[in-house]
C-alpha cells in the first residue's frame, strides 16, 4: 500500500456547538469554503499502528480491499469502530454539523505506489441522492498525503453550487463518472481533513514510491 487512509461521512441536523475560538474559526472556514484541514488526530506512531492493522486485513483477504469488507469496515473491525469514536474527530465534526450525529459511510482510499489511478474532478452531491446537505466527510490519513502522492485538491467555495456532471468511463479514473478545478491538500500521516459533500475535490494519481491510504468516515445527522 502507497498512499491512503479511511474516510468516514457523517450527517447531522445541529449546528455549531464551541465557543472556543479556534474551533469556531474552523467550523467558519468550513462553511466559507466547504472544507477544513489540518485538525491533528493521531500521533505518527498512531498512524502507523492502524496502518499495520489494515494492512493485516489485506493481507488476510488476499489483497487491495473489495466490495462489502471496503464499505462501512467500522462495522466489522473494532478498532475502526474505535476511530470514528476518537474524541477529536467528533469534536471537529460536532463543530460544523452540531452534536446529533450519525456515522453514515466509512471507506478506504487507497493509492498504490506509481500508480497511474486517479480521481476526476467531482462533487459528491451529484450522486448521493441525499434530501438535506447536512453531510460532512473526514479524511484521516493513514500515511502522508502529498501533492507528489496525489493528494486531494478542493476548489474553495465550491460546496454553493451544483455543477452538471458528464460520465467519462476513463480507464485510470477510480471513479464511474468525471469533471474539473483546485487547492492542494498535503497531509501528515494522522492528520484528519473535514470536507462538505459538494466542493470539487479530485485526488491525483499517486506518483511517489510509497502508497498512500487515507481513510475517510461520512457523517450526518438523522
Amino acid at each position: 500500500m502507497s498512499c491512503g487512509g479511511a474516510r468516514l461521512r457523517v450527517l447531522s441536523t445541529g449546528g455549531p456547538r464551541s465557543d472556543d475560538p479556534t474551533r469556531l474559526v474552523r467550523a467558519r472556514a468550513h462553511h466559507r469554503d466547504g472544507f477544513h484541514f489540518p485538525v491533528p488526530v493521531l500521533t505518527p506512531a498512531e498512524a502507523r499502528g492502524l496502518r499495520r492493522r489494515l494492512e493485516a486485513v489485506e493481507a488476510e483477504h488476499g489483497g487491495a480491499l473489495r466490495g462489502e469488507i471496503r464499505h462501512k469496515p467500522h462495522l466489522l473491525f473494532t478498532w475502526l469502530a474505535e476511530l470514528v469514536r476518537h474524541p477529536t474527530i467528533l469534536d471537529a465534526v460536532e463543530d460544523v454539523l452540531g452534536p446529533n450525529l450519525l456515522v453514515w459511510s466509512t471507506s478506504f482510499f487507497i493509492k498504490e505506489a506509481r500508480d497511474p489511478a486517479y480521481v476526476s474532478w467531482h462533487q459528491d452531491a451529484t450522486y448521493w441522492g441525499l434530501s438535506a446537505p447536512d453531510v460532512l466527510t473526514a479524511w484521516v490519513a493513514f500515511t502522508d498525503a502529498t501533492v507528489e502522492n496525489g493528494a486531494m485538491r478542493m476548489v474553495p467555495g465550491s460546496h454553493a453550487e451544483q455543477l452538471e456532471h458528464r460520465d467519462t468511463f476513463a480507464p485510470h479514473n477510480l471513479l464511474s463518472r468525471g469533471q474539473e478545478i483546485a487547492v492542494e491538500v498535503d497531509e501528515a500521516r494522522g492528520v484528519d481533513e473535514y470536507h462538505h459533500f459538494a466542493p470539487e475535490q479530485p485526488p491525483a494519481a499517486d506518483l511517489a514510491p510509497e502508497a498512500r491510504a487515507p481513510r475517510r468516515p461520512p457523517v450526518t445527522s438523522p
